[in-house]
This record gives structure tokens, C-alpha cells and sequence, in this order.
């Protein structure tokens, strides 16, 4: 007889939320971590689009700048893993939106939006959060054409790491191992841009950040 289930447990309790955070902070410190271009967006002055693929987002929160980490949201889906992963965001100084892009996708878009409106830069993961790998979904560009403002690309390049074998082929990045990341130059998608022109513009954006082995 199964006496305990995680799948009972709707909430990280705050203790071991806390011993968690901790140890990801050690894990963190492990990390020889470059940030590249990262100046512009530190004091949250320009409101922007951070764009990385879905397979380099888990360690961002963990190792984004602490300055940069008070004017980005992000969104984490409504699940029982989302609910987890929003606990341990919030440790490292990032407030998530909750909604889901696969579904409900138009809320999703809607709080976001409001994040936007609130001074907030949100990091999207274009292909997020089924998939196919490397190939954008629309949400970046339509937050982009609706509020006009721009898509910064942006990746978290390990030179060491482990990979696994989930459908985006997730790095996660080894201890004491070297880190960048990069942000790459924001550009505009115009108003009223088809959505195959926007989301190759996407494509190309991200090719120019993203390094793999």
C-alpha cells in the first residue's frame, strides 16, 4: 500500500522550498557565469521580450542577474509541476505569470500583457512547452506587434552540461562548468506582419545566440 503521494502535495512547503533555493544557490555559485550585452536591461528601464528556446530556460532563473531579476516575469503553466517550479522562481526574485500557452493560450496572452503594462519584460520560450525544438510559436511576436516593443534573443550557451532525452532536449548545465549568457540585439517586429515572415525573423534571431556542441 502506497502510504504517501507527491501527487497529494499541491504546495512546496516552506521549509524545503527554502532548502531547495539554498541549494541551488550553491549550485549556482559553482557556475563560471559570463553575462554578454546584459548592460541595457539591468535597471529595467526599457520594457522588452526575452526570447530563449525551452530547452535553456531551467537554469535562467537561477543564474539571471539579481538586478535583472526584479523586471522580468515568465510564464509557468497552472499544473501541479508549474506550482512547484513558481515556488522556486519566486526565491530567486522572479514574480511568474500563471497560465498555459497550449491551453487557454489568448489568458495566457492576456496576463501577460497586463505584466507588460505593469513595467515587466517577459521571457517566453518560443517553443514552449511542447515543441517541436528550435521552431517558434507565435506568442513572442504577437506580444511584440501588439505593445511595439522589441524581441530580445537571448541563450544560456554551457560549454559542459547534461542533456536529456525529452522532446526539447533539455541542458542543464554541470557544476563548475563555464556559462554564458547571451543576449543578442533587440529588433522590432512591425505591426500587422504575417505570422510565417514573423515567426522566420524569430528563427533568425535566435540562430545568431544560440550555441550548441
Amino acid at each position: 500500500m502506497r502510504l504517501f503521494s507527491f501527487k497529494k502535495i499541491k504546495h512546496i512547503p516552506r521549509p524545503l522550498l527554502w532548502l531547495l533555493a539554498w541549494i541551488l544557490r550553491i549550485y549556482a555559485k559553482t557556475i563560471r557565469l559570463r553575462c554578454v550585452n546584459s548592460e541595457a536591461y539591468l535597471e529595467g528601464k526599457e520594457v522588452v521580450i526575452f526570447a530563449v528556446w525551452h530547452n535553456r530556460f531551467i537554469s535562467l532563473p537561477i543564474l539571471l542577474p539579481s538586478k535583472l531579476s526584479k523586471y522580468v516575469t515568465t510564464l509557468i503553466s497552472n499544473s501541479r509541476d508549474g506550482e512547484y517550479i513558481t515556488g522556486i522562481v519566486r526565491e530567486f526574485g522572479v514574480e511568474p505569470v500563471r497560465g498555459s500557452s497550449s491551453k487557454g493560450a489568448l489568458h495566457a496572452l492576456h496576463e501577460l500583457s497586463d505584466a507588460i503594462g505593469r513595467g515587466l519584460s517577459p521571457i517566453i520560450t518560443l517553443d514552449g512547452p511542447r515543441g517541436p525544438r528550435y521552431e517558434p510559436h507565435s506568442g513572442a511576436s504577437v506580444l511584440a506587434m501588439k505593445h511595439g516593443i522589441p524581441i530580445v534573443p537571448l541563450s544560456v550557451n554551457c560549454a559542459s552540461y547534461w542533456q536529456l532525452k525529452s522532446w526539447d532536449r533539455l541542458q542543464i548545465p554541470r557544476p563548475f562548468s563555464k556559462v554564458e549568457i547571451l543576449f543578442g540585439e533587440p529588433f522590432f517586429i512591425p505591426k500587422d506582419t504575417p505570422r510565417k515572415k514573423a515567426l522566420e525573423m524569430l528563427t533568425d534571431a535566435m540562430k545568431n545566440v544560440t550555441k550548441d556542441k
